[in-house]
């Protein structure tokens, strides 16, 4: 999804979403497979589908909910990793980590983001 941007502010255009309440929620491969992360703002750290919501809204300033994937050994591999199936074990754990995204994004809607950062950012969360 590189052109997310465009459906992201069409429908914060349509809803009248304030940039500021926008969550993005996303695969990171800087973090390990089924990790979550809270970021209140920030760059793309080359995540293209990130870049393109960036461009499109003409701002950082958006939540983002970070899923971690993992990365392969090799850089090279990074666009086959991206696109490919998850492997058998992290089937098995998918149901339950988007579980725990789910939980991050209604923290942050019902308790605020410094709240979810302080509950979903911890090493073992």
């Amino acid at each position: 999804m590189n052109q997310s941007g465009k459906a992201v502010v069409e429908a914060t255009s349509f809803f009248k979403i304030p940039k500021k309440d926008i969550i993005v929620i996303h695969d990171e491969l800087d973090l390990p497979f089924g990790t979550i992360r809270i970021k209140p703002d920030g760059g793309s750290a080359g995540h293209k589908g990130v870049e393109s919501i960036i461009n499109y809204l003409g701002s950082k300033e958006f939540i983002r909910v970070r899923i971690g994937i993992g990365k392969p050994v090799c850089k090279s591999e990074v666009v086959n990793y991206v696109l490919s199936e998850f492997r058998k074990e992290e089937k098995a754990l998918l149901d339950k980590v988007l579980d725990k995204a789910g939980d991050a994004v209604l923290e942050i809607i019902n308790q605020g983001i410094e709240s979810a950062m302080n509950k979903f950012n911890k090493r073992n969360a």
